[in-house]
Formats: structure tokens, sequence, C-alpha cells
């Protein structure tokens, strides 16, 4: 029995993986207002975000496996990289603004104000709920990720989200304990502020995840080349099944979108060709590089004809 396409097996793992969200992000968001603590809100906002994107990435995974048509020619895996990357921008903004927020509590502290004391029962009850919750989250996301034969973008974002989650409850729980320690010590002062400082910590910690998905997805939608090693075996594998033939390869591209490839490939008669040996050594092409980039997911090859190759072309 042949193994379900990806985007079943996304929509299975994200349809149960949003309702995770949805408590943890209820959760959050209760235990910060009865607890005093930012970074419990922090948290919670953290997952309600992961809810919202599940069910934004269940829509997309089912957009992503539709075929070509008239009004998308190249397909739909674009669909793909916009997720991530504005889910991304998503996460960077929740960021940046508690980051703010702390700095705001901060100087009103140091400028006389008052700051809540945060209840540090509520925390830790919260943090070991949450870090369970998140890393088997986490768990789900992967065995599902490795049915797809890791080409699942969507699931890659969404196990690393839960990471970062388990992670971020789990330190604002021990930064808690840590400053709470402080008190009736000569860092004493520190403890009113405590919830600010771990805030602020969380943030740097976290936001080069987002930052990474962010550019990883940017360079897809601009169309960027693929790795260079990939771009090796396309090039070879285009290159080898146009051995003994009237046409040479003088350049080939090779652009990752998604969870697919889109590839061009440059051609120059030798001799000369008509249309049946054309179409033939474009089937040729095709094939040889889809069977040399298997292990990576789907290829698209387009064959273009010309006489120069297109760097010099554009010089």
């Amino acid at each position: 029995m042949p193994p379900p396409p990806d985007h079943q097996i996304e929509q299975h793992a994200l349809g149960r993986g949003k309702w995770a969200n949805l408590f943890m992000g209820l959760a959050g968001v209760s235990a910060a207002l009865f607890s005093n603590a930012s970074a419990l809100m922090l948290d919670g906002l953290f997952s309600a975000v992961n809810f919202m994107a599940a069910i934004f990435a269940a829509r997309v995974a089912q957009r992503i496996s539709r075929a070509p048509d008239a009004m998308r020619p190249f397909g739909y895996e674009i669909d793909e990289a916009v997720y991530v990357m504005f889910r991304a921008l998503v996460l960077i903004g929740i960021i940046l603004v508690a980051a703010f927020t702390a700095i705001d509590k901060i100087v009103l502290y140091a400028s006389g104000g008052e700051i809540p004391p945060v209840k540090l029962d509520w925390v830790i009850g919260y943090v070991a709920l949450m870090a369970v919750i998140c890393f088997g989250l986490s768990l789900w996301y992967r065995r599902h990720w490795l049915k797809t034969e890791k080409r699942s973008d969507l699931l890659r974002t969404e196990r690393t989200g839960a990471i970062i989650d388990g992670v971020l409850s789990l330190a604002a729980g021990a930064a808690f304990v840590v400053i709470a320690a402080l008190k009736d010590t000569p860092l004493d002062f520190l403890v009113p502020v405590s919830d600010s400082i771990v805030v602020l910590a969380l943030a740097a910690c976290m936001i080069p995840k987002p930052i990474a998905l962010f550019r990883g997805a940017m360079k897809e939608v601009v169309g960027d080349p693929d790795e260079a090693t990939v771009s090796e075996r396309f090039s070879t594998a285009a290159r080898a099944a146009l051995e003994g033939g009237k046409l040479e390869l003088l350049h080939a591209d090779l652009v990752k979108v998604g969870r697919s490839r889109f590839g061009a490939v440059y051609l120059r008669p030798v001799a000369p060709v008509d249309a049946a040996e054309i179409e033939e050594a474009r089937t040729a092409v095709a094939k040889g590089c889809a069977e040399a980039l298997a292990d990576i997911g789907p290829v698209r090859i387009e064959c273009l004809f010309r006489g120069e190759t297109p760097d010099s072309a554009a010089g």
C-alpha cells in the first residue's frame, strides 16, 4: 500500500496539533493574568500564534498539492515559502513587542514606579505543564515530518515553533526561580524586575530562529539559486542526459521553492536538429534530472534554446 501524499500527512499532523496550541495559548494568558508575569503572556501569545498558524498551514498544505493550472502555470509551491516567511515575521513582531514592553517596565521601576510582584507558585505549575505539552508536540510534528521524507517545510516550521515554545517555558521557570533566590542578597534590587529580565533574556534566545526561517523563505520567494551541491548534481545529470546527442548544455539553474525545485536548462544545437529530436532531448533531460534528485523532492524542468550562455547575453 503506497504511503499517503504529503498534504494528507500534514493536515493530519496540523489538525491535532492546533488544539494543543490553543490550550497552551489560553493557559499562558490566564497564568500571566493570575501571576503578574509578562513572560508567561509572551509564552501564551507564542502558542496562540502557533494555533492560528496551524489553521493557515493546513490550508496551505491543501493548496500546494494542486496541479499547475492557467492561473498558476508554475504550480502552488510558492505558497509554502510565503507562509513560512509571514509566520516568521509575526513571531519576530511578538518577540520585539515583548522586549520593548520589558524595557519600558524596567525604566518605570528605575524612575521610582511600582511593579506588581510575580506570584511564583502559578509560574512553576504552568511551566511544568507547558514543557510536557510542547516537547510532546514537537515529537508529534517530527514523526509526521519524517513520513514526508523531510520534504515538508510546513511541519519543519511547526516543529521548530513547538521546540522554541517548550524551551521558552522551561527557561522562564528556571529564571524566575533563580531570581527569586536573590531575595535578601546584595542583588535583591533585581527581584521586582525579574519578569522583565526573563522576557529580555528569552527574547534574545528566541529571535534567531524566526529570523533564520524568514531569510530562508525569502531566498525561495525571490528565486535565489539552490545549494551548490544540489545545483552541481542537477547540472551533471542534465549534461549526462545530452551525451551523444545534437544538443549541448550551456548552463543550468536550479531554484528551490517550497518542497519542489524548478530547473532551467539552456541548450544549444551542435548539429542540424528537428522537432522530434528536440522533444526527445527535453524528455531525456527531465527524466535524468528527476532521477538524480529524487531523494530531495520533485523537480520541474524547462529547456531553453539559445546560442550563448545567460551570462554572456547579459553582458
